[in-house]
C-alpha cells in the first residue's frame, strides 16, 4: 500500500514537473533588439557608408518627458526595429560640454542644441537627410505607436 502511494506520488510529480517545464520552455525567447547608435561624425560625413535618413535625439536624463520617452518609446521592439532598419541614430545631451562633430567641426552638445537646431523643449527628434541637412523635428514625449507612425512617414516621404 505504501509502495502504491509512493508510486502515485512520483508519477504525479513527474507529470506536474513536465507540465511546468513545458510551459516554461514555450515562452517567447526571441531576443529583444537594441538600438544601433552611431556618432554625429558619421551623420555629417557625406562620404560615410550610412542609411539615407538620420535621427538626432536631444535627450537628457534629468527631464521627466525624456525619461518616459526612453523607457517607453525607445524600448518598444517595433520602434527599435524600424529605426535600425531605416535610420542612423545619434543621441545629443543638450546640456553637455562633450564635443560632437558637425561637418568636421567639433562643438559641444549644448552649442549644437541651442545654436544649430534651436532646441527649446525636450525630448526633440530631428530628422536629417543623407547630407546631414535638417528636414523636420518631433517635439516632446511621443508614445511608441505615434513615434512609429512618424518614422514610417519620414521613411516614405523624405
Amino acid at each position: 500500500m505504501i509502495k502504491l502511494i509512493c508510486l502515485i506520488l512520483v508519477i504525479t510529480l513527474v507529470i506536474y514537473g513536465c507540465e511546468k517545464m513545458t510551459r516554461y520552455t514555450e515562452h517567447d525567447t526571441t531576443p529583444v533588439p537594441s538600438l544601433t547608435w552611431t556618432s554625429t561624425e558619421v551623420i555629417y560625413d557625406p562620404y560615410a557608408s550610412k542609411k539615407d535618413l538620420s535621427l538626432l535625439l536631444f535627450l537628457t536624463g534629468d527631464n521627466d518627458q525624456c525619461k518616459q520617452f526612453i523607457s517607453q518609446t525607445l524600448t518598444d521592439t517595433a520602434v527599435i526595429r524600424h529605426i535600425n532598419a531605416t535610420f542612423n541614430i545619434a543621441r545629443i545631451d543638450p546640456f553637455s560640454d562633450t564635443l560632437v562633430s558637425y561637418y568636421n567641426t567639433a562643438m559641444s552638445g549644448s552649442h549644437m542644441a541651442s545654436k544649430i537646431y534651436n532646441i527649446t523643449q525636450l525630448p526633440t527628434t530631428c530628422v536629417l537627410n543623407s547630407r546631414g541637412e535638417y528636414i523636420t523635428r518631433w517635439v516632446g514625449f511621443i508614445n511608441q505607436e505615434e513615434y512609429a507612425s512618424h518614422l514610417e512617414y519620414a521613411r516614405e516621404h523624405y
